[in-house]
């Protein structure tokens, strides 16, 4: 299993309680480690069989919370790949899929989906034919594969971003968006007017029209069009210019849906095209980004705030009076940790785990992957002076309520 997220901090975020507080959400142990045990449950090893790598270059929940409704997503994009006698790797199948399933509390529909999703993927690796498969791969290196060079350049190769402007017509679904291909035999007008909501000024509401009923009833539910100059992205029923920035491409658009927002788009081998519709000329302007992997339209400011937290804090305290208890940060000496004291360890890389372990207990050991959004707190937990210690990450309120009155270690 190779995670290669460039944030390995989180999978996504749910939301809890009345007021839907966004918590952000992880995998037990770990991406690596988590997936590693139960992909190996699901199909464990026989003496016939052959390894397979999985790599992971993006998973992630998310929940869309509506007025009256709610669904959670999970977003795969993993592949599988055998090692050759050479050495070389081959990618046997890449599984680029969104799932999306709705209810009251969507919290609770994460582990299905998760589950659905990976089980699709090993279907699809069971019923493909190996020797065709391999065949047909080219070879890569170790070094490419491990890098995932390979990966790389196929992001850069989407046509739409090897092209000055996009070809005229209409998009039905955003992999024609992607792979520069609309149809440019459905006749339609686009129709601009200055916008006058408060904070649209200066911007145009775009309308794409056909004095032909049926025909509009297809325009209706196209994922974007083009003049030729400038694509346009449906989102909540209504059109707003895309413009490219590096290797994806941005919009302005509405920040929150009304309450007459309906469900439109399109997708192609489960690419999720569209985002939740809806008439929303009365939201003020927001920022969004769209990715060119999976389709998805993120929040620019979300995707800003998760990025651009440059060190996470993890706090690491001991409850009691107890005598010192060494620990040590990825195999190198930390601190000796009496009772009611505390350390703070800042963390700067967002791919590799922070590794807490406290040798005279043996094999007590704790990694995982801090949130750079928000404070870990890990307890040194010992219920009686026999007992060895252990490592808990236990919940942030918890966590200052029991810091708030100790001395800090250093």
């Amino acid at each position: 299993m190779l995670d290669l997220r460039p944030d390995r901090s989180r999978i996504g975020w749910v939301h809890q309680g009345l007021i839907n507080q966004p918590v952000p959400a992880n995998l037990t142990g770990g991406v690596a480690a988590g997936l590693t045990h139960w992909l190996s449950t699901q199909l464990p090893a026989q003496p016939s069989t052959r390894p397979v790598i999985v790599r992971v270059h993006e998973l992630t929940i998310e929940e869309e919370v509506g007025a009256a409704s709610e669904h959670a997503l999970a977003v795969f994009d993993i592949d599988f790949a055998v090692q050759q006698p050479d050495s070389s790797y081959v990618i046997l199948v890449r599984y680029l899929e969104t799932i999306r399933k709705g209810g009251l509390e969507t919290t609770g529909l994460h582990d299905d989906n998760l589950a659905f999703g990976f089980r699709q993927a090993l279907l699809r690796l069971q019923n493909l034919n190996w020797p065709d498969a391999i065949a047909a791969a080219t070879p890569l290196s170790a070094a490419d594969y491990l890098a995932a060079a390979d990966y790389q350049t196929m992001l850069r190769a989407y046509p739409i971003l090897l092209t000055a402007a996009p070809g005229q017509g209409m998009f039905a679904t955003f992999e024609d968006f992607r792979s520069n291909q609309p149809d440019a035999r459905v006749p339609f007008t686009l129709v601009r007017q200055p916008r006058t909501g408060a904070g649209w000024q200066g911007m145009e509401e775009v309308k794409v029209t056909s004095s032909n009923p049926a025909l509009q009833k297809q325009l209706n539910k196209a994922w974007g069009f083009s003049d030729g100059q400038q694509a346009y992205i449906r989102y909540r029923n209504h059109l707003y210019p895309l413009e490219r920035a590096g290797q994806t491409f941005q919009f302005t658009g509405p920040s929150t849906a009304d309450a007459e927002a309906v469900a439109v788009g399109a997708a192609v081998g489960g690419l999720a095209g569209a985002a939740i519709a809806g008439a929303a000329t009365s939201s003020p302007p927001h920022p969004y980004s769209l990715s060119l992997r999976t389709g998805r339209v993120l929040d620019t400011h979300v995707q800003q705030a998760i990025s651009q937290g440059d060190t996470a804090q993890v706090v690491l305290f001991r409850r009691g009076n107890g005598s010192a208890v060494a620990v040590q940060l990825n195999g190198q000496a930390l601190t000796q940790l009496p009772g009611s004291q505390f350390v703070r360890i800042p963390w700067t890389s967002k791919t590799k785990e922070l590794q807490l372990c406290l040798p005279e207990t043996g094999t007590a050991c704790l990694s995982f992957a801090p949130d750079f959004t928000a404070t870990t707190y890990v307890e040194i937990k010992q219920k009686t002076a026999a007992d060895k210690p252990t490592l808990v990450i236990v919940p942030a309120k918890e966590g200052i309520f029991y810091t708030k009155k100790m001395r800090p270690d250093r």
